[in-house]
């Protein structure tokens, strides 16, 4: 027996159901890989409640939820504080530091802060002065993508049992298309010999579900048997 499947939506979890179910073979071993996966980059690494608020002269500020660069994020301050001579925002690219200067009060001592993307902790920094973050800026979030089947064993996540079917590292920047084809595919066991559903779970390398904001996602699986 030789299937492939299909499944495609606009959320990282894709799933679908049989019925009736798929009969496998008890005699048989079988195993199951990934042909494809197809989306576009949308993972943001400012988001609502997580990571996108400070304070500037008392005032609380949210930035909009997106995937943004170190340059891009100083656009967008400058743009919310009235002027590109109001804030500056670099990366040192020796010390991996960001280096930041505003003609105003801010204040990263708040729920949702965004110092911790731009490695402060959470305090007050003066108007007017150059302020170097305690730690290296982590505005890179999502480093590699997690491809988890419900019918997959055999794989470990940190020392722990997942359902991994394949991993890959993000290249593409924001906004570009990914496309993840394996020059060789890794088939792992499948765990049952009755399928009535289909999983599939997109993960950030640390287990957590992706968020793609809305994106088109589509992935090509091919169920064999034997390993």
């Amino acid at each position: 027996m030789s299937s492939t499947f299909t499944l495609t939506g606009k959320k990282s979890i894709l799933s679908c159901n049989f019925f009736p179910p798929i009969e496998l073979n008890p005699t048989l071993d079988y195993s199951i890989g990934l042909i494809s996966l197809d989306t576009y980059n949308s993972i943001p690494n400012i988001e609502a409640k997580k990571n996108n608020q400070l304070k500037c002269n008392g005032k609380l500020i949210s930035l909009p939820t997106g995937a943004y660069e170190i340059s891009t994020l100083e656009s967008e301050l400058q743009n919310l504080f009235g002027g590109v001579d109001k804030i500056t925002l670099k990366a040192n690219h020796s010390t991996l530091k960001c280096e930041l200067k505003s003609v105003y009060g801010l204040d990263f001592n708040v729920p949702h802060s965004l110092g911790s993307v731009l490695g402060f902790s959470k305090k007050e920094l003066p108007p007017n002065t150059l302020h170097i973050s305690d730690l290296p800026i982590n505005i890179t979030t999502v480093t590699t993508i997690l491809v988890e089947c419900n019918l997959v064993t055999g794989a470990y996540l940190n020392g722990k049992e997942f359902h991994t079917l394949h991993t890959f590292a993000i290249r593409q920047p924001a906004g570009f298309r990914i496309t993840q084809v394996p020059s060789t595919i890794i088939y792992l066991p499948v765990q049952s010999r009755l399928i009535d559903t289909l999983s599939v779970k997109l993960l950030d390398q640390n287990g957590n579900l992706l968020n793609f904001r809305g994106e088109t996602i589509t992935v090509h699986l091919h169920l064999k048997h034997g390993l």
